[in-house]
């Protein structure tokens, strides 16, 4: 959960440890944080290295594959 502090490292990191284990993964924008929620998921998207599936409401979606054997393809990752 993003909170107060916005996109701290402790976030990050936390991001980071979910990712170990989770290609996808979801995270909530509390009302306490400050800034835009979209801007706010673009930010973490960006310092975590990962990609934003989606925001819906104060919900977001990130998305880094297993660097091994990744579970999920994305359209733009696809042989077609």
């Amino acid at each position: 959960m993003v909170g107060r502090e916005g996109v701290s490292e402790a976030i990050l990191a936390a991001v980071a440890n979910a990712h170990a284990f989770e290609e996808l993964i979801k995270v909530r924008i509390l009302d306490t944080c400050d800034g835009d929620r979209k801007q706010v998921a673009r930010e973490l998207a960006e310092k975590s290295g990962s990609a934003l599936v989606q925001v819906l409401g104060r919900t977001l979606l990130l998305y880094t594959p297993d660097p091994e054997d990744p579970q999920i393809k994305l359209p733009s990752q696809s042989s077609s």
